[in-house]
């Protein structure tokens, strides 16, 4: 799903259908320029097949949706998606960021309608108050900067004013029918916990250093190489310091830090290795240990044992993760309400 996109004027442009008079639908009266050159460049390449350069993409009762609109919408999602993505696939992301899109414009024109239903209002002191706040904000109190932002996008200060004033409905109207009904008791965090306490679970660690000594190419070679490791092995039997011996002798990718791998996973390691990690006692030296193409010698500093990470320390995290599924039920359950109640039509 899309996430509203927040427009440096401190909201997201949301450009609206007036309500007709005569039984008409209107289409916005403004299209910012930008606006219009990014909907030619888009239909123009990977969705011109599917896209025509402007049109109805939807309606909801009497409020239409551009695809002009929806195109603006997409348009930073868009920029993203061609810096990960090309050809087909990028095509086929492309497609859902503009069908998401137009589901996003959607809601959002069904709750304003839901809006208008009830015949209440907003104070006109809330809707100056988040302006002069977003002016302070966005453009450090300059007014002439802020009016230049507009004459720049082609609106007008009434068309924006009337823009904040959506979008503080929908926040005001979301907080109404969702965020004030999330409802986390310590108890269903607690059987969150407990129910899934394979999630928490914190694997052993130990802290390892080793020194790897890579065997060569052919049997020569391995054999001088082996050798060089029972060196190396024998200096460390007679107290010689990991660390210090590993800086110079190592030929392994942590030399530098005196082979020290820090605290690590033994089970993502190869099977020798692991084997060794978890058998080896602490502050003693291993054998030599031919893995394939090197052989390596181990040093366990200090180990940890297994456990479960205590709900203090994930309790937080569950409840949020509580919270979003609440807003996410809630959200559909209201919108799917919406879709009932109002006239929509996708074309």
């Amino acid at each position: 799903m899309i996430r509203p996109i927040t427009h440096k004027y401190g909201i997201r442009s949301l450009r609206l259908v007036a309500r007709p008079t005569n039984g008409r639908i209107r289409q916005p009266s403004h299209v910012f320029l930008t606006t219009v050159l990014f909907s030619i460049l888009v239909a123009s390449s990977l969705m011109a097949e599917r896209i025509p350069i402007d049109g109805y993409a939807a309606i909801v009762n009497d409020r239409v949706i551009t695809l002009s609109e929806v195109l603006a919408f997409v348009q930073p999602v868009e920029k993203k998606l061609r810096m990960v993505y090309n050809g087909r696939i990028l095509k086929d992301k492309l497609d859902e960021a503009f069908q998401d899109a137009i589901n996003a414009l959607i809601e959002n024109k069904l709750i304003l309608e839901e809006f208008e239903t009830e015949e209440i209002g907003i104070p006109d002191q809330l809707i100056d108050s988040h302006i002069t706040q977003i002016v302070q904000e966005r453009f450090d109190n300059n007014k002439s900067e802020f009016t230049k932002a507009l004459k720049e996008d082609r609106i007008s200060l009434s068309q924006w004013r009337e823009q904040v004033r959506d979008r503080l409905i929908i926040m005001l109207l979301r907080r109404r029918e969702i965020l004030d009904k999330i409802d986390v008791s310590p108890t269903s965090s607690r059987q969150t916990y407990e129910t899934n306490k394979e999630k928490y679970q914190i694997p052993e660690k130990a802290h390892v250093r080793m020194i790897v000594v890579q065997k060569g190419k052919n049997k020569e070679e391995i054999e001088v190489k082996r050798k060089e490791a029972k060196r190396i092995r024998r200096q460390l039997a007679e107290g010689k310091d990991f660390g210090t011996l590993a800086k110079s002798v190592s030929e392994g990718s942590k030399a530098s830090s005196g082979g020290d791998w820090g605290w690590i996973n033994p089970m993502n390691l190869r099977k020798k290795l692991a084997q060794a990690i978890t058998t080896v006692p602490i502050s003693q030296i291993s054998d030599i240990i031919d893995m394939g193409n090197e052989f390596y010698i181990i040093k366990v500093e200090a180990r940890k044992s297994a456990g479960i990470t205590p709900f203090e320390d994930v309790r937080d995290a569950i409840e949020q993760t509580l919270k979003s599924g609440q807003e996410d039920h809630l959200y559909r359950d209201w919108i799917d309400g919406l879709k009932k109640k109002h006239y929509v039509k996708v074309f």
